[in-house]
This record gives C-alpha cells, sequence and structure tokens, in this order.
C-alpha cells in the first residue's frame, strides 16, 4: 500500500522541468517531496520481509525461479535504498546544505530517475519470473496473470519522460496491486512448510501441485 501512496504523490509532485525551472518546482512541492521520500523509506524496509516470505512460500515448490526471482528483488533493495538518500536531498537540508542552483538539481534529478528506471526494469524481470515461480501454487492464476501485466507495465514505467505522468501512475498502482494481492495470498494460503532442501535445488527439481 505504501508504493501505491508513493505513486500517487509522485502523480501529485509532477514530473520535473528543465533548467532553472528546477528551482521553482523543488521549492512549490518541497512538502509533498518530503512526504514521499518519507513513504518509499518505509516501502523499502518492509520488502525485505516480504522477499524473505515470499521466497520460502516458493522455495519448495519451483526453487529456481524462486532464487532468481527473489533474489533479484532482494538486489534491488539496497539499490532503492540509495535511491531515497538522494530523493531526500531535494527535500531535506543537511547541516544547512541543500542543492540550490540548477546544475546541481539536475545531477541530482537524473541520478534518482534513472536509478528508478534501471530499478523498475528488473522489478519487470523478478515479476515475471516471480509470476512463473507462482504457476500451479495457492498463489492461483490471477495473482500469476497479474503479475504478467505488472512485469510489462514495469518494463513500458521504466520510461516515464517518454510515457508521460498518466502511463507512469497506471504503472505504479499496477506493481502496487501486485504486492497487495500476493500478500494477502502470502497471508491466507496454505503454504506447507518444510517442503524444501537444498537437494531440490541443486537438482533443479520442482513440486508442483494443483493451486
Amino acid at each position: 500500500m505504501l508504493f501505491l501512496v508513493k505513486g500517487l504523490l509522485d502523480l501529485r509532485v509532477g514530473e520535473p522541468p528543465d533548467g532553472a525551472e528546477l528551482l521553482v518546482w523543488r521549492s512549490t512541492q518541497t512538502s509533498w517531496l518530503a512526504l514521499t521520500n518519507e513513504v518509499l523509506f518505509f516501502g523499502v524496509v518492509l520488502l525485505i520481509p516480504g522477499v524473505i516470505g515470499l521466497y520460502f512460500s516458493l522455495a519448495g515448490l519451483h526453487p529456481r525461479a524462486a532464487a532468481w526471482g527473489c533474489g533479484l528483488v532482494a538486489a534491488v533493495i539496497p539499490v532503492l535504498m540509495t535511491l531515497t538518500v538522494v530523493h531526500g536531498r531535494l527535500a531535506y537540508p543537511v547541516y544547512g546544505i541543500e542543492p540550490n542552483d540548477p546544475a546541481t538539481l539536475q545531477v541530482v534529478v537524473s541520478l534518482y530517475y534513472g536509478g528508478l528506471h534501471a530499478v523498475a526494469l528488473l522489478f519487470g524481470v523478478a515479476v515475471t519470473l516471480l509470476a512463473v515461480a507462482m504457476r500451479n501454487t495457492p498463489y492461483g492464476r490471477a495473482v500469476v496473470a497479474l503479475g504478467v501485466a505488472v512485469a510489462l507495465g514495469e518494463v513500458v514505467g521504466a520510461y516515464p519522460w517518454l510515457i508521460g505522468p498518466g502511463l507512469t501512475a497506471t504503472s505504479a498502482v499496477l506493481f502496487a496491486g501486485w504486492l497487495v494481492a500476493a500478500g494477502a495470498r502470502l497471508a491466507t494460503g496454505d503454504f506447507t512448510p518444510g517442503d524444501f532442501t537444498p537437494g531440490d535445488f541443486t537438482s533443479g527439481g520442482s513440486h508442483d501441485r494443483g493451486g
């Protein structure tokens, strides 16, 4: 839900302009940028237990796809946390230091949105692999189908400067919806613990079940 809020806040803040207009954009949106930064921080932190629970629910069923998919998400988490720190420079001064010239702001903004571009592409690959791992599991076909749509949405959403704020927000809503749906199934589904052993992974075997 925090990622949904973050996507809506991004829509409220709007796309960053170019040149000297960046200073006006930052000054008029400071409060919204600060709120966006706080929401992103906690959203990234809560991805950690989420990806651990997701992995253990799938490791005994489709070990390779689960390992690759969850591994990519785990690799993205520190990148997102770094981007959160970069984004914070738009809203929070440190020792009274803040970017007050267009050139510095352009560097901060390009680092943040360029980093989100890479993150979105990695999420697209990760969700594709996780959709494969969720086949014939208690997650169900709806979550699998939504995962495929989310993977496509993440690839498209990786280019916000080309698709505009509307489609970018749609991509964010899809991703947040998949997290909520997968989390709900993880909380209520019948995932039997103890099915995964190291031999399952090294042999490449999987244990498909009806779901």
